[in-house]
């Protein structure tokens, strides 16, 4: 995982951390995943799974709101390094290696949602 001031650092490939005007101290947070507005149904549906899994947002896990010039905005779900959280999030992106869904219950009702939209 890396920590959410290297993510910040150029999150599109298109940026510079010149451009960016906020707090570049986050401490030992660590992103496990990021959204934009933009987003699909499988990242939307990976984001608010692996929310769920690390029991919400709080001390430990906390979601990051950056606007953007290209998406509008984008969000970064990070964790406190050397928690239990950090932990599951490490279990996260290590299935997320092997297959693509975190919650294959929430990515199915997602697609619900959003053909019925």
């Amino acid at each position: 995982m890396k920590k959410l001031e290297e993510v910040i650092k150029n999150p599109s490939g298109f940026d510079s951390l010149a451009n960016y005007m906020g707090d570049t101290e986050f401490g030992d947070l660590y992103v496990v995943l990021t959204r934009s507005r933009d987003s699909g149904t499988l990242e939307e549906s990976n984001f608010r799974s692996a929310l769920q899994l690390l029991g919400d947002e709080g001390d430990n896990v906390v979601i990051h709101r950056f606007g953007h010039w290209a998406c509008g905005w984008w969000e970064a779900l990070t964790v406190r390094g050397g928690t239990k959280e950090y932990v599951i999030a490490e279990n996260i992106l290590k299935n997320l290696e092997t297959y693509p869904v975190v919650d294959e219950q929430d990515y199915s009702d997602l697609q619900c949602e959003r053909g019925e939209e």
